[in-house]
């Protein structure tokens, strides 16, 4: 009896109907977490993106751009309003910097899983689940209208980021990234451009 019953259950657990159930089922658990909230055990996490709003409408031209670093996919969402084309590049690998939250095992999970719901159907918005340094090589130089940095906040992750993808967006194309008050990026910002600006705590530069 008892190999009758494990022979029934690997039956299950590889068929494709069952496979098919489960992920309906855990998208429709997850579609109770609205845009604005993530709660994670006791702790509440907002992530209002309106005031983003303002960054993007300094930026003429929007047809392709590339989002480093996008957890739930809030920007995201935004950005897709906007551009014709928003080119997600998250790894979801942890612990990345022990003073970021999101850095977090768990907090990934839901984040990756919370992306996929929200664009699955988007034809929009696609994903690169690669580093930032893997997946850079998938673009050419110049492509780019846009890129919007908002993955590592150290020094060196942002300082690199910016490096990285500076080349990918053309002439008279933008750059920008959250979270300017972060000293490991306001500092690598100030290096690495001569003219910026703030924008509710984001920063914001033309490329040359």
């Amino acid at each position: 009896m008892k190999a009758f019953i494990n022979k029934i259950t690997n039956l299950l657990k590889n068929s494709r109907t069952l496979k098919r159930v489960m992920l309906t089922f855990r998208f429709q658990l997850l579609r109770k977490l609205d845009d604005q909230t993530i709660t994670i055990f006791t702790e509440t996490y907002f992530h209002n993106r309106d005031s983003l709003k303002e960054l993007i409408e300094l930026i003429p031209e929007r047809k392709k751009m590339v989002e480093v670093g996008s957890l739930a996919g809030f920007s995201t969402r935004l950005f897709s309003l906007y551009f014709d084309e928003v080119v997600s590049v998250d790894p979801y690998q942890p612990d990345y910097d022990a003073e970021d939250l999101n850095s977090n095992r768990f907090r990934l999970s839901i984040a990756r899983d919370l992306f996929t719901i929200r664009f699955y159907d988007d034809p929009r918005v696609r994903q690169i689940r690669e580093s930032s340094k893997n997946a850079v090589g998938g673009f050419a130089d110049g492509e780019l209208d846009f890129v919007y940095i908002d993955a590592g906040h150290t020094y060196a992750d942002v300082k690199e980021d910016i490096a990285r993808w500076r080349s990918k967006v053309r002439k008279g194309g933008w750059m920008a990234g959250d979270d300017h008050d972060w000293p490991g990026v306001s500092k690598a910002v100030s290096e690495e451009f001569e003219d910026y600006k703030v924008v509710n705590d984001r920063w914001i530069a033309g490329i040359a």
